[in-house]
């Protein structure tokens, strides 16, 4: 209570202590001390400890405990954010040790439960009722085993008690320069005891691997950029967010690592950064009907073709294979035809070998189709003549050979007939 006597004389005498800050705009010094301990009193005594979550705590009651540090202190509004989530850490600490002092080790004696501890007197009688039962509740105590699991996982507690980092780093600031002062090696300072042993194995395990690193680093063996330093190689897993080991919760990562800030955007910019997202996924939903789409026609296309082709060469295999061939239509008797030509057993002679040749054209014709065909999805047509090895490639019909095709379908379709003389 030293510390509230000389607080209190200066608000009485209208004087105020001027709170120094480092270089990452931290309060550090005798002043800086004095402030953590009146914002303890401050929330100890203004804060009902009922209250279950600091969220749940009136706003205008976190505003007078600022109030009151700028009563007292001479600190810049910046720190307005720093001071209030001090309080609300003490305001906790505080719950914390009534629960564990003087609580728990009365479960089984509720009659020395009735009063509130005499050392806080700003503690009415109700609200210790209420706390002590909220605090007894079988839903409290499963929390509790919850938190004391978690505490376990911490295997290197510091023991700096409520200096932190910015005042341990003053202090080793008068012995050692500030450039050596990097955050691997306060955290290795901050779990060391005044003669620079280690509490804990598991720590001192720690601190040798950094120096390990550091001298890997030096010989360019390793390289380190950023939150991926030394001290978070030797602890095996990355930065929590929104602080930073080594250094302190007042410390934002941006600040530390000289990484750029996020920017905060308007209402009228979310708006449009939603909007833009909805037009671009109801434009790939177009999209994609229209791919769909266009793959349907496209498919619907290459079948009619397909099937007019196919149509188109079965009627030519029929042809070629003799099924279909073309019928010729008799000759109209005529005089000439009954009494003969006039030329006798010659002009007769003459009919058949001209016949015999116009066969004979047709089916040079026929084989030349036939090893002109080469069907994009169906297999190559068998040459009579000659044994072709049908061929892996397809051929698309190009406009010269379908032109090709069409002629020669027109020769087949034609009927024989002899030569006039």
């Amino acid at each position: 209570m030293v510390t509230m006597s000389r607080i209190t004389n200066r608000l009485i005498r209208g004087k105020r202590l001027t709170v120094k800050l480092n270089e990452k705009g931290e309060p550090v010094g005798k002043a800086a001390k004095e402030m953590q301990s009146y914002i303890g009193v401050l929330a100890r005594t203004k804060i009902p400890i009922s209250i279950n979550d600091w969220r749940e705590v009136d706003p205008d009651e976190k505003e007078k405990i600022w109030e009151s540090i700028t009563d007292a202190f001479v600190v810049p509004k910046e720190l307005k954010k720093m001071v209030i989530s001090s309080a609300a850490t003490k305001w906790r600490e505080f719950k914390s040790k009534l629960t564990n002092v003087y609580i728990i080790p009365y479960m089984d004696e509720p009659e020395l439960l009735e009063n509130p501890p005499d050392d806080y007197r700003s503690i009415t009688k109700d609200t210790w009722h209420q706390f002590a039962a909220d605090r007894l509740s079988a839903t409290f105590q499963e929390i509790r085993e919850a938190q004391i699991a978690k505490r376990k996982e911490n295997k290197y507690p510091h023991r700096m008690s409520r200096k932190g980092y910015a005042n341990l780093m003053e202090e080793l600031s008068e012995s050692v320069p500030l450039e050596e002062l990097d955050r691997a090696t306060m955290w290795i300072k901050a779990r060391q005891d005044r003669n620079g042993n280690f509490k804990q194995p598991e720590v001192e395990k720690k601190a040798e691997k950094i120096e390990h690193l550091r001298k890997r680093e030096a010989e360019e063996e390793i390289a380190t950029s950023g939150s991926d330093d030394v001290l978070t190689l030797a602890l095996g897993n990355p930065e929590h967010r929104g602080r930073v080991r080594g250094v302190g919760g007042n410390v934002k990562p941006c600040l530390y690592f000289n990484l750029p800030k996020r920017q905060k955007m308007t209402f009228e910019q979310r708006t449009r950064l939603s909007l833009k997202k909805i037009l671009e996924e109801e434009k790939e939903v177009l999209l994609a009907k229209e791919r769909i789409a266009w793959e349907e026609e496209r498919d619907r296309k290459l079948a009619e073709e397909r099937a007019f082709w196919t149509e188109k060469i079965a009627k030519l295999e029929a042809k070629v294979d003799g099924k279909e061939l073309p019928v010729e239509s008799p000759k109209p008797v005529t005089a000439v035809n009954e009494l003969g030509s006039g030329q006798g057993s010659c002009s007769r002679q003459g009919e058949k070998a001209a016949e015999k040749a116009a066969h004979d054209n047709i089916e040079a014709e026929v084989k030349g189709v036939k090893k002109k065909l080469v069907l994009r999805d169906e297999v190559s047509i068998e040459v009579e003549e000659e044994i072709v090895q049908p061929s892996d490639e397809r051929v698309r019909l190009n406009p010269i050979l379908e032109e090709e095709v069409r002629e020669d379908v027109t020769v087949l379709e034609a009927p024989v007939h002899g030569e006039e003389e």
